[in-house]
């Protein structure tokens, strides 16, 4: 079985961290404010929770529809010097 690439997976990535913003920012619009372990989350933390995974997730599927299939530390090798 083949390995899935790095694409594939950041993709996977993509579409948790734009689930995860859509889902904070329909609770933001809604003013309703979700409890974790029974303390209240702030609107405030809500509207950070729905902005920072929608940068993460265009950033995931920016690098998930690029072109170049290599890795990032591929890029960085230089060829090896004969003699």
């Amino acid at each position: 079985m083949k390995t899935p690439s790095f694409k594939l997976l950041a993709a996977f990535g993509a579409g948790i961290a734009a689930w995860e913003a859509v889902v904070h920012a329909s609770l933001f619009l809604n003013r309703q404010s979700p409890r974790l372990f029974g303390i209240r989350l702030s609107p405030r933390l809500n509207v950070m929770q729905s902005v920072v995974p929608a940068i993460a997730a265009a950033g995931l599927v920016r690098y998930a529809l690029a072109r170049d299939d290599s890795s990032p530390a591929s890029r960085r090798r230089r060829p090896l010097r004969a003699g």
